[in-house]
Order: structure tokens, then C-alpha cells, then sequence
């Protein structure tokens, strides 16, 4: 079962299109204002990222909302 895991995650990772020279791990959030619906923003988050060095890594981690504290 770990050995399909690591077959699986590896054909994934090798059939990407775009090309990419970096990931990075840990939670970041990217807003972008929404083209269809003006004054509405779109927030995209993920752990992990896949850009390239000529881009950059558009999303931080500031961007994401705060979490709700429970009570």
C-alpha cells in the first residue's frame, strides 16, 4: 500500500504542465479581486504551493483570515 502511495504521488507530481521550480509547505492564502463580480474577492488557500522563481509565490500566509477562537 505505501509503495502504490509513492507510485501515485510521483506520477502526480510528474505530470504537471506548468513548469515549476520551487514548492513550499505550510498554510498561505492568496486574495484576488474577482473579475465577474466587482467589490468581490476570491480567496484561493492550500499547504502546498507549486510556482516558478520567475512569478514568485503570489500568496502569504498574512492573507489568510484569522481563526474564529472557540468557545
Amino acid at each position: 500500500m505505501k509503495t502504490l502511495s509513492i507510485i501515485t504521488l510521483l506520477f502526480l507530481v510528474t505530470a504537471c504542465a506548468a513548469p515549476v521550480d520551487r514548492i513550499s509547505f505550510g498554510k498561505k492564502c492568496h486574495v484576488v479581486a474577482d473579475t465577474k463580480e466587482p467589490g468581490v474577492e476570491r480567496m484561493t488557500s492550500s499547504y502546498i504551493w507549486f510556482y516558478n522563481n520567475k512569478s514568485g509565490l503570489p500568496a502569504t500566509a498574512d492573507q489568510c483570515p484569522p481563526k474564529k477562537s472557540k468557545k
